[in-house]
């Protein structure tokens, strides 16, 4: 990431997140990503005033009459931000919590949030952040320091926590681990209680040290898991007197946060209203309210959205038709926007970004053995299971890596698979999969037999043509697949102990790199692949510890970064423990009443505090 130069104290170099610079980490994804104007991708070519609030020249239109953003969402799981959610929460936590950093909108470089200013010293290790003095939590409470010591330390030492590895692996903050820890510390047995190098130098001064420079670590402070509660608010943290017990706390209102928006009632399985917090600290809210109906299926949602009753919504792929979209107006970062005919002829705003994730079936290596994995890689197509199954909405993926933060970019990432990917690009190899299993003592009347798990309560009708096209497949190759569904929640905590033979999963990556993916993508104790002890995993392994040896912002280190990359990706080619299937494209549907920016990117958290409704 670029550097602004500026004022020095004590060696560091200071740098305001007052207004979003450009730096090197936004050249690098916009040259990947193609049409790059100047256009907003939310503005929807009216003069509507202000381009950096979205200021309609009114005093706040509609608010103090009940303006209510109504939305359908997924069913919920968690409100902690500690823990893995499914979309549902995350919509509501979305709005509850805040930060350090955020991205701006339009930009990909982090600015501030809850920080004003910041300091990182000469040697990338040391980051002093000043915070704002009006932020303030939803308990009327001032956000200081203190806070993100115990929110962080939570994190990392609560034992409800799934996301320790956001503060210890993905930002090397420094600590203390137990002597017979196998290096960094991801789980809390690991972790030496209150050992974590950051410190309130004072209410409004947090200091963060790291072991080692690492290129991406503002980045990295915009994202959900990191971001700050009240010091001692629940009781699972060692050395403090919690308030309020884990369950009460992840299951309902009682979460507190300092975001626009506050959590004020809750029935579990029907309904969320959020309020806005008359004390936010940024811009807006310029709505009274957000009213969440608690949806099980897609298809569900999009009827309430096709009734009138949702504003923003979701359109499912399996009802998605591309000749219904008219596009006229390109955004920054491949974000485009225009206009789509709903199947009842009413038209809406449309809105789509590249959504720099990927999506693959996660096979248990101890469960599944790498011929069968083989197998079941050139059985499938990845070009045709996304046209059927989710209408096109993206490019089918043979890296772990999408292509917009691939090295050298979208171009270098589809010549090589072309090139190189040994299960077939765009094709299927069914005979070589046969033959295979036979090798390996299977026919017909004595398949393979494995069970394939998919989500529930998100994409259920796409999945359920996805797992249907794979099966009828791999009975031709001699792999008898039993289906089955669970909610997001059940697949992660079923993953966690290592039950599922195969399953859906996704990664969407918090910052522009490779690693932030990659990092799944190698052998490790939070890998759910579980795969480990072959001559690919020794060489994805080495070539990772280069990654974490070289993290620095320099030219040369990204360069060995980039190189190590590429070999992490071959490795999992070698063995492939998960079948990889598509990176896709998100769009995002809402009615004319309501005035709404696409996000520029999936670094951008759908946050409603600058939305406006029209009366």
């Amino acid at each position: 990431m670029g550097e602004t130069p500026g004022t020095t104290e004590g060696r560091s170099t200071r740098r305001s997140f007052l207004t979003a610079a450009g730096g090197a980490s936004v050249v690098a994804l916009a040259g990947c990503t193609g049409d790059d104007t100047d256009d907003d991708p939310g503005d929807t070519g009216d003069d509507t005033g202000d381009d950096e609030t979205g200021d309609t020249g009114d005093d706040d239109p509609g608010v103090g009459d009940d303006d209510v953003l109504q939305l359908s969402i997924a069913p919920t799981d968690s409100f902690d931000n500690i823990r893995t959610k499914g979309d549902g929460s995350e919509r509501i936590t979305d709005q509850i919590y805040a930060g350090l950093m955020t991205h701006p909108e339009g930009g990909l470089e982090p600015v501030g949030e809850i920080a004003t200013d910041v300091s990182i010293s000469d040697d990338f290790q040391t980051y002093t952040f000043e915070l704002d003095e009006d932020a303030t939590f939803h308990n009327g409470e001032p956000v200081r320091a203190q806070d993100f010591v115990y929110s962080w330390e939570r994190l990392l030492a609560s034992e409800n926590t799934q996301e320790a590895r956001h503060i210890t692996t993905d930002i090397p903050v420094a600590h203390e681990v137990t002597a017979d820890s196998p290096g960094d510390a991801v789980y809390p047995d690991d972790y030496v209680e209150g050992s974590l190098a950051v410190e309130a130098v004072d209410d409004h001064t947090l200091r963060m040290e790291l072991r080692r420079p690492w290129h991406s670590t503002l980045e990295k402070l915009t994202i959900g898991e990191v971001e700050v509660i009240p010091e001692g608010l629940v009781d699972d943290v060692p050395g403090y007197d919690g308030e309020l017990e884990f369950d009460e706390f992840q299951s309902g209102t009682a979460v507190v946060g300092a975001g626009p928006f506050e959590f004020v009632e809750f029935d579990p399985g029907s309904r969320a209203r959020l309020e806005a917090f008359d004390e936010y600290f940024g811009e807006g809210p310029h709505i009274d309210a957000i009213e969440m109906t608690i949806v099980d299926d897609d298809d569900a949602r999009y009827q309430r959205a096709l009734g009138g009753e949702v504003d923003i919504f979701q359109v499912p792929e399996v009802q998605y038709d591309s000749d219904a979209a008219v596009i006229n107006r390109e955004g920054e970062f491949g974000a485009r926007e225009g206009r789509y005919t709903l199947e009842d002829g009413t038209e809406v705003n449309y809105g789509e970004w590249q959504n720099v994730d990927t999506r693959y079936l996660i096979c248990n290596a101890q469960r599944v053995p790498k011929y069968v994995r083989q197998a079941i890689a050139l059985t499938v197509n990845q070009q045709q299971l996304l046209e059927e199954a989710f209408a096109g909405l993206g490019v089918p993926a043979y890296m772990y890596t999408p292509p917009t933060v691939f090295p050298g970019g979208a171009q270098a990432y589809f010549e090589k698979a072309e090139e190189e990917y040994p299960y077939g690009y765009n094709e299927r190899r069914p005979n070589e999969a046969r033959q295979l299993m036979e090798e390996n003592g299977h026919s017909a009347d004595d398949p393979f037999e494995i069970t394939y798990t998919h989500h529930s309560d998100r994409q259920v009708t796409e999945n359920e043509i996805q797992a249907g096209l794979i099966r009828d497949q791999l009975q031709a190759v001699h792999i008898d697949m039993e289906i089955n569904q669970v909610p997001f929640g059940t697949i992660i905590d079923r993953a966690i102990d290592g039950e599922l033979d195969i399953f859906t999963l996704g990664n969407s990556i918090d910052y522009p790199e490779a690693d932030d993916t990659l990092q799944y993508a190698v052998p490790s104790d939070g890998n759910f692949s579980n795969w480990f002890d072959t001559e690919a995993t020794a060489r994805a392994a080495d070539a990772w510890d280069r990654v974490l040896e070289n993290g620095g912002p320099s030219e040369e280190e990204t360069q060995i970064r980039n190189e190590a990359y590429i070999e992490i990706e071959e490795a999992s080619w070698e063995d492939i423990p998960d079948i990889l299937l598509r990176h896709p494209v998100e769009t995002t549907f809402w009615r004319d009443h309501v005035e709404y920016r696409t996000p520029t990117s999936p670094f951008h958290r759908p946050q409603f505090n600058t939305v406006r409704l029209e009366n």
